[in-house]
C-alpha cells in the first residue's frame, strides 16, 4: 500500500514522485495507492482524493471493489463532489500550469531547507544538520525533542509540534536567521537531545 498524499512535494515532479508505485506495478505486484489532493492542490477543506487498486485480474479487481463499496457505504455513502470536481478540472484543463506551480512551490521549500541548514551550520549550532536537506516534502523533523520544542514555543514563539516537526512551506527567507538562532539557543539551554 502506497500513501501518495504529497505527490509533487518530494521532487517537484509528480511523475518522479509516482515512480515507486509505477515501479511496483511494472514488476507485476498487486498494490493499493491512496492519493490526496488536499495539499498539492490546496484543497484542505474539500478533502479530495482517491484509492487505486492494481490487481492481476478482473476477479481480484471485482473483489477489491466490493470491499471498498462496503467501507464507503459505512463511512459516508456519497462523497462530497466539490473538491473532486476542482481536482478533475485542474488535472483536465490546467495540468501543465499546475505542474509548473507545484514545481515552483517545491523548489521554494527546498531552498528554505537549504538556507536553514546553512545558517544552523554557519552559527555553530550543536549537532549534525544533514537531515534538514535529506528529508523531503513540506515538513521537516528538526530533531528537537519535546522539551526543546516546548521551549521553542514558550520562549521564542515559534510554534511547532512537540515532536519537533516544522512546516518548511511556511518559512520565509527573513525567518531563517531567527529560527536558526532559536534552535541553537534551545539546544544549548535544553541539551542536545536526539541531534
Amino acid at each position: 500500500m502506497f500513501d501518495c498524499a504529497y505527490q509533487g512535494f518530494a521532487t517537484g515532479d509528480v511523475d518522479a514522485d509516482a515512480f515507486p508505485i509505477r515501479h511496483f506495478v511494472s514488476r507485476g505486484f498487486e498494490c493499493i495507492s491512496c492519493q490526496s489532493f488536499s495539499k498539492n492542490m490546496g484543497l484542505y477543506n474539500e478533502r479530495a482524493g482517491l484509492v487505486s487498486y492494481c490487481t492481476k485480474d478482473s476477479k481480484s479487481a471485482a473483489a477489491a471493489k466490493s470491499q471498498l463499496e462496503i467501507i464507503v457505504r459505512h463511512m459516508y455513502s456519497n462523497p462530497p463532489a466539490h473538491g473532486a470536481w476542482i481536482a478533475g478540472h485542474v488535472l483536465s484543463n490546467l495540468g501543465a500550469e499546475w505542474r509548473r506551480e507545484l514545481a515552483a512551490v517545491t523548489g521554494r521549500i527546498i531552498s528554505m531547507r537549504e538556507a536553514l541548514q546553512k545558517e544552523l551550520i554557519r552559527i555553530g549550532t550543536p549537532g549534525g544538520w544533514d537531515h534538514i536537506t535529506k528529508q523531503q516534502g513540506m515538513f521537516c523533523f528538526s530533531g528537537l525533542n519535546k522539551a526543546q520544542s516546548e521551549a521553542m514555543i514558550n520562549q521564542h514563539h515559534i510554534y511547532m509540534l512537540s515532536n519537533g516537526r516544522i512546516n518548511c512551506a511556511a518559512l520565509k527567507p527573513g525567518d531563517i536567521e531567527y529560527l536558526a538562532a532559536c534552535i541553537k539557543n534551545v539546544l544549548v539551554t535544553k541539551g542536545a537531545g536526539a541531534l
